[in-house]
Parts: structure tokens; C-alpha cells; sequence
């Protein structure tokens, strides 16, 4: 996962590279894996920048101001404030959300669905 200061920074840098047409392949959209995981399930990435969903550390507290260039976001659906995120992150910014790194329970992964996830 990248440094939490270091997201807003990153996505707000990468809309005008998404948009640019170069005749070839081009950037759909940013693909964010965390920092939101289960720490049990967090891999490779390191346990100090794996957070709860929660309002010290919110959507714009993490990824910045702009989302624009996000395409798709991973995250753990059972963490605290995970299904106020994933709702937000799909209604109002139109971000698909994945649910991965995760120790949810199927109930858990339902709300998640329920929130607005549809990847797993």
C-alpha cells in the first residue's frame, strides 16, 4: 500500500495522463489496493499503513481531494466504516470497489455487496 500522504499527491497527478489520446494504449483509471485491509490478510504490505475505514481516516483523509483518476478500489468489506466507504466511493465518485485482503464472514461480504461492492 502506498504511504498515506502520498496517495492525494499520486491519483490528483494522473487525470491529465488518463485523458491524453496517443493513438494506442491508453491509462483507464488507477487501481487502489488499500490501505483499508484486514491486517491478517494485509501480504506484502506493511502492518503501520494498514487503517480503518473510519473518520480519521476517510476517503479524502486518504486518497486526497481528487478521485477522478481512480478506476477501482480494494478494500476489506468488514472493517469498521467499510460499508459507509464503499457506499460513497460508488455513489458519489463512481469507483468500483473490490473486496479483497479480507477476513469477512459471508454476512460480512453481503453487506459489502449490499454497500455497493461488486468485485471480490
Amino acid at each position: 500500500s502506498l504511504l498515506l500522504n502520498v496517495f492525494g499527491k499520486w491519483t490528483s497527478g494522473h487525470k491529465k495522463n488518463i485523458d491524453e489520446a496517443t493513438g494506442g494504449a491508453r491509462v483507464l483509471g488507477v487501481h487502489l489496493e488499500g490501505p483499508y485491509f484486514a491486517p491478517s490478510k494485509r501480504g506484502a504490505h506493511s502492518l503501520q499503513h494498514i487503517v480503518n475505514p473510519d473518520e480519521n481516516n476517510g476517503v479524502h483523509q486518504v486518497y486526497g481531494p481528487s478521485l477522478e483518476s481512480v478506476a477501482i478500489v480494494t478494500m476489506a468489506p468488514e472493517l469498521p466504516g467499510a460499508s459507509k466507504v464503499i457506499e460513497e466511493l460508488t455513489t458519489k465518485h463512481g469507483i468500483v470497489v473490490s473486496m479483497g485482503h479480507t477476513d469477512a464472514t459471508m454476512q460480512q461480504g453481503k453487506e459489502g455487496m449490499a454497500s455497493g461492492a461488486t468485485l471480490l
